[in-house]
């Protein structure tokens, strides 16, 4: 996969072992929230908070593609680099 082939320029085996699995012959399963953990850290953030929370399994929170299809809503996020005044 072009995916899982620009994953391995970027990082590690080691690094990926977490991330991305091997489901079949061509198809892989890559980890986001574990995909996106790893960009953080490589980047040097250390305090980083991880969300149990589902998109798909929680309706009432919020919306999502896999579950929608296209009809969706919108999703926001923050981050902050210092105090928030």
């Amino acid at each position: 996969s072009d995916v899982v082939s620009a994953l391995r320029e970027t990082y590690t085996a080691a690094e990926l072992a977490d991330v991305c699995q091997q489901s079949d012959d061509i198809h892989y399963h890559v980890d986001l929230k574990a995909l996106q953990q790893l960009q953080l850290l490589t980047l040097g953030v250390t305090h980083i908070g991880v969300s149990m929370q589902c998109t798909c399994c929680t309706p009432t929170d919020f919306y999502s593609h896999r579950r929608n299809g296209t009809a969706r809503g919108t999703h926001a996020a923050m981050i902050s680099l210092g105090d928030v005044q």
